[in-house]
């Protein structure tokens, strides 16, 4: 039986990417294998009609593993999950064979402009009104989830956590695997790099003041300790986000990153790029724990609730 197609393009515009150049042969990018990387050296292959069409190219890659490959190996990356979930998933999100030797890639053109991805409708989350354990386990409260509209897709095996724009309008929806690292979103949603998770929390409480953290998880965390926040959704932070942040009723952001190349990354980035509109600092917590889950799974809500508390401001911004 024949395969169905993959949107390349589509895929890459779940995650964010720096200093990206588009055309119609090439994405072109900062590596997401090098933090330190500000010329872009990455491009993914565009050409509709070349063998190559969704490979990729690190022409500034020092680790032979990650220098050059196919497509399925950038989004096992992407997603942080092994490369056969990374093919796993395309297989069932396109509805590829099992049988074929390897994901067939849609050729797409590319017109002038890309309009917009159009506004979800809620109704797509009355599916996922059904509970299970795992937010629970992760610290997340009762009232947050449901605050959040968080739910489970039982056909799925995955937790979903719907990403809302600032009128309350459903973007986006992610789905994770409560079996895994494996994630992805809702076919036909607004790209990720747009998009600003809790950005609905601060509108409608009119937070003057918020934590920044990468995942949704953290934010959900934060929540249930009490503290508004934020999630970029990954490791950067870009001028679509930061303008969305920006125009908030946020006066304070506070970074809580992970202890890792990329959330010091990010620490920067949002210094750098939020410091000049809006008043930032770092709540810092103990180097022992990765991310600010860990922190609360360990220590618990309310000792997470303490290191925000200690939160500083920078009197000097990074740039």
């Amino acid at each position: 039986m024949a395969g169905l197609y993959i949107d390349v393009l589509y895929e890459l515009e779940q995650y964010d990417w720096r200093n990206v150049r588009l055309s119609s042969e090439k994405f072109i990018a900062s590596s997401p294998f090098r933090a330190d990387d500000d010329t872009p050296s990455f491009f993914v292959d565009l050409r509709e009609d070349s063998e190559y069409y969704g490979c990729w190219l690190d022409s500034g890659g020092t680790d032979p593993e990650w220098t050059s490959g196919n497509f399925t190996k950038l989004l096992s990356y992407l997603m942080d999950v092994p490369y056969r979930e990374a093919d796993e998933y395309l297989r069932h999100k396109y509805e590829n064979d099992g049988d074929q030797e390897a994901p067939v890639l849609r050729r797409v053109r590319l017109s002038a402009e890309r309009p917009k991805k159009p506004v979800l409708h809620v109704g797509l989350l009355e599916e996922y009104h059904h509970d299970h354990p795992y937010l629970a386990f992760r610290c997340i409260s009762a009232g947050v989830q449901r605050e959040m509209q968080t739910g489970y897709c039982q056909r799925k095996n995955a937790v979903t956590i719907p990403w809302f724009g600032p009128n309350g309008q459903l973007l986006n929806v992610k789905y994770r695997s409560v079996y895994g690292k494996k994630f992805w979103y809702v076919k036909g949603g607004r790209p990720i790099k747009e998009l600003v998770y809790g950005i609905d929390y601060i509108y409608r409480h009119r937070c003057r003041r918020a934590a920044i953290v990468e995942a949704e998880i953290d934010a959900l965390t934060l929540m249930s300790a009490g503290v508004p926040a934020l999630a970029t959704g990954g490791g950067v932070i870009n001028k679509e986000k930061a303008a969305v942040i920006i125009r908030s009723p946020i006066e304070e952001v506070f970074v809580m990153a992970d202890h890792d190349d990329v959330g010091q990354a990010l620490k920067r980035e949002v210094i750098r790029m939020l410091g000049g509109d809006l008043r930032v600092g770092v709540a810092g917590f103990p180097k022992r724990y990765k991310d600010v889950n860990e922190l609360a799974q360990v220590e618990g809500l309310q000792k997470l609730g303490e290191y925000f508390e200690r939160r500083k401001l920078f009197k000097k911004f990074l740039y």
